[in-house]
């Protein structure tokens, strides 16, 4: 294409494009730095949110330079969102415009490829022992909002790991919980879930504070009610 096309609403994917406060400020952070033209890998991400909503909204962006490439070629990662706030696979319309509002501002010696990012979705199983004052259904239930709560603010971007520490931490913050036994994340796949398996145990660093992921995925937990599982004792 040789100019952006507005899309018809009912084919757009991700055209909410509702931002979190963390999205918000790495934005308008984004906007000064580049300062009307794209220099640097940040700033592909930085103008990729800025496209214009009627032209397709893309929700999370990365950008990696390779540095094998000859003309400074940067891969950028991106996704979307449906209409029920879930990370998706953008259309190729709405890559294509992204293309074409890019090349306004990047330079002619940079070559971009705009590909898809890769989607894990993921369940948790949560092992306690539970406040004698409370019942085991009431701390199944205490720990299991305080988790879906922790992920509903926690929106994961391109290469960001899952902190199994900070939410232990928080769960055992919680007057219904005495101790944190395990915590237990795997892949869900199939259905409304992506199709990519995760090696969660694999990718779990050695002092188990952390999971990691490769720069061009993103975590996602969706559909709380049978994502989030619990068990007390």
């Amino acid at each position: 294409r040789s100019s952006l096309e507005v899309e018809n609403p009912d084919d757009i994917q991700g055209s909410r494009n509702i931002l979190t406060n963390e999205e918000i400020k790495e934005l308008a952070l984004g906007v000064f730095s580049s300062q009307g033209r794209v220099v640097t890998a940040q700033d592909y991400v930085n103008f990729s949110y800025r496209m214009p909503a009627q032209f397709g909204a893309i929700k999370r962006a990365a950008a990696i330079r390779d540095d094998f490439s000859p003309r400074r070629g940067i891969n950028l990662y991106v996704l979307g969102e449906d209409d029920t706030g879930d990370l998706v696979v953008a259309s190729q319309a709405i890559k294509d415009n992204l293309k074409t509002w890019l090349t306004q501002y990047k330079p002619i010696s940079d070559s971009v490829d705009i590909l898809d990012g890769r989607i894990i979705n993921f369940g948790l199983r949560i092992s306690m022992v539970s406040n004698v004052a409370y019942s085991t259904v009431e701390t199944i239930a205490a720990a299991q909002q305080v988790a879906r709560e922790y992920f509903e603010r926690r929106k994961y971007n391109f290469g960001e790991s899952i902190n199994v520490s900070e939410l232990t931490r928080i769960l055992n913050d919680t007057e219904q919980v005495t101790d944190i036994l395990k915590m237990e994340f795997y892949s869900l796949t199939g259905g409304s879930f992506s199709d990519v398996e995760y090696d969660f145990i694999r990718n779990t660093t050695a002092d188990g504070r952390f999971i990691t992921i490769p720069e061009d995925y993103v975590f996602e937990i969706k559909l709380f009610s049978t994502s989030i599982t619990a068990e007390a004792v």
